[in-house]
């Protein structure tokens, strides 16, 4: 997780313990909190990396993912020899682009 998120959990701890100490009539729940936190946070670390990765293969040639001649099936090819790689972000970056192509055919 990014630092700021880190920081922000911080704060909203204190913040919460604060307001529980002088208003415990009223329940806060901290998880509900921590994960909208996480999950939009989550998705931007995840989206820049994820940009990060597709400047780096466009400059080594690769691209046209968004063509006609590529093929959804082609993709998911690539995603499956992807997943047994490892690297989250290349998976990532397979599903967003299977997901966008399969957007154009609704």
């Amino acid at each position: 997780m990014s630092k700021v998120s880190e920081e922000l959990k911080g704060l909203i701890h204190q913040s919460l313990n604060i307001s529980r100490t002088l208003y415990p009539e009223y329940e806060l729940d901290l998880r509900d909190i921590l994960n909208r936190i996480y999950d939009e946070e989550g998705v931007k670390d995840l989206g820049k990396a994820m940009i990060e990765k597709l400047a780096e293969k466009r400059d080594e040639g690769r691209g046209g993912w968004f063509m006609e001649d590529c093929e959804i099936s082609d993709l998911k090819e690539m995603l499956v020899k992807h997943l047994d790689s490892g690297d989250m972000v290349d998976v990532a970056n397979f599903v967003m682009m299977i997901w966008n192509k399969e957007q154009d055919k609704t």
